[in-house]
């Protein structure tokens, strides 16, 4: 998780206003570092399972984004 936190911390430094996060992540951690990321102002995510089920990857935006339709519509799928 140090790996994460170090990202999501200069994340909106480094990512354009609609801008869009991406992350892989292991077992467990998905809704941690959606969490993470939430805490940066990214407060439109969405955690996709793998086919095994597990938590493979976490989206990110601001809200407002012009991608931010994209990441709710991850999570609707899902």
């Amino acid at each position: 998780m140090d790996a994460y936190r170090k990202i999501t911390a200069g994340m909106a430094l480094h990512l354009r206003p609609d801008g869009l996060a991406a992350f892989e992540t292991g077992i467990g951690q998905g809704e941690a570092v959606a969490a993470l990321c939430r805490e940066q102002g990214f407060t439109v995510t969405a955690v996709v399972k793998d086919y095994a089920g597990i938590d493979r990857m976490v989206f990110a935006v601001r809200p407002g984004s012009r991608k931010a339709g994209l990441v709710e519509n991850l999570v609707k799928n899902i």
